[in-house]
C-alpha cells in the first residue's frame, strides 16, 4: 500500500476513495448494532463490532448470556461453558 502511495499516488487515490464509501457503512453498521444492544437491554456490554457479521453476532450473543447470567464479563462465561461444549465432552468423555 505505502508502495502504491509513493509511486502512483493517483491509483492510489482512486482505490482508496472506494474504501471510503465502505467506511461510512461501517460506521452505520456499527450504529445499528449499538441500538440494538439497547433494545435487547445490554448496552453496557456494547463494544464496537468485528470485522464480520458472524463475528458481530457472537459477541452480541455472549453479552446477552453474560447478563442473563449476571456475570461479570464474557471470559467468565466462556470459562463457565466450555466445559459443556461439544469439544470438550468428546475429548474428555468416553461414553454419555
Amino acid at each position: 500500500m505505502f508502495k502504491s502511495f509513493t509511486e502512483k499516488p493517483e491509483n492510489f487515490i482512486n482505490y482508496s476513495q472506494g474504501d471510503l464509501i465502505n467506511y461510512d457503512a461501517l460506521i452505520n453498521n456499527n450504529e445499528l448494532f449499538k441500538s440494538l444492544y439497547e433494545l435487547l437491554k445490554i448496552g453496557e456490554w456494547f463494544t464496537n463490532i468485528k470485522s464480520s457479521i458472524g463475528a458481530s453476532v457472537n459477541v452480541l450473543l455472549e453479552a446477552a448470556l453474560a447478563k442473563k447470567f449476571h456475570l461479570n464479563s464474557t471470559k467468565t462465561l466462556i470459562e463457565h461453558v466450555k466445559y459443556k461444549s461439544h469439544h470438550y465432552l468428546n475429548e474428555n468423555l468416553s461414553s454419555t
